[in-house]
């Protein structure tokens, strides 16, 4: 006696999959197309070096002169690229710090197991001071990601400036122009090269921890269904 054969529930997990898949290969190819303006940074302050003799000499060797070039081509791509990692990752760190539940239970745990220190009137300048400072431990780890973050930021936009000025004639002329309303001066297609390159991987990342926190409850109904 055959069994009828239960037709399979409809499940989108295998579309999440997919999107999340693509999702990482779009953040690949808007990271890679965000470094170019770290690079031209790095050219701009190579060529603004002096020239070093010694440099200038193992160049025109034969052999090592070849590994030489090859590296100078590489380096700004080098530099560029650790300079951009290291400002990306500030940027995304509050992000991130949100999602990774473990950290944020382990600065609760902080909280209530060591509790705050109450200042008292007998307490001297050196012990409110030192109390203080504990009772500032846990949030402060915060504030410093959150200021490096800013920190970031700003950097992350003078770089992409100068690579996509709104108006041409430096900061100076930028705030000439908004000051007078002239806005038939400013290059609206730099401002949104500007905009999505100082963004684009913070964007990326939110949708990215999105799309994963959808196939972690997809896998968990899976797995309870399975039971």
């Amino acid at each position: 006696m055959t069994q009828s054969r239960q037709a399979k529930p409809f499940s989108i997990k295998p579309f999440a999959d997919l999107l999340y898949v693509l999702a990482i290969a779009a953040a690949g190819y808007f990271a890679f197309l965000n470094i170019s303006p770290y690079v031209k940074a790095v050219h701009y302050l190579g060529g603004s070096l002096p020239d070093i003799s010694i440099i200038s000499w193992l160049t025109a060797l034969p052999l090592i002169g070849w590994i030489f070039a090859i590296f100078g081509r590489l380096f700004p791509w080098i530099v560029g690229v650790v300079l951009w990692g290291v400002l990306q990752i500030l940027q995304v760190a509050p992000i991130l710090i949100k999602h990774d539940k473990e950290f944020m239970r382990a600065v609760l745990r902080e909280y209530s197991l060591h509790g705050r220190y109450a200042p008292s009137q007998d307490d001297d300048r050196t012990q409110r001071a030192i109390k203080r400072a504990l009772n500032a431990i846990p949030g402060a780890s915060f504030k410093n990601i959150v200021y490096g973050c800013l920190f970031s930021y700003v950097v992350d936009t003078l770089i992409c400036y100068a690579s996509y000025p709104p108006v041409d004639g430096g900061i100076g002329k930028l705030l000439y122009v908004l000051i007078t309303g002239q806005w038939q001066l400013i290059n609206w297609g730099n401002v949104f090269l500007l905009s999505v390159t100082v963004f684009v991987v913070e964007v990326c990342v939110r949708g990215l921890l999105m799309l994963n926190q959808i196939r972690y409850y997809l896998n968990a109904k899976g797995g309870s269904d399975a039971r």
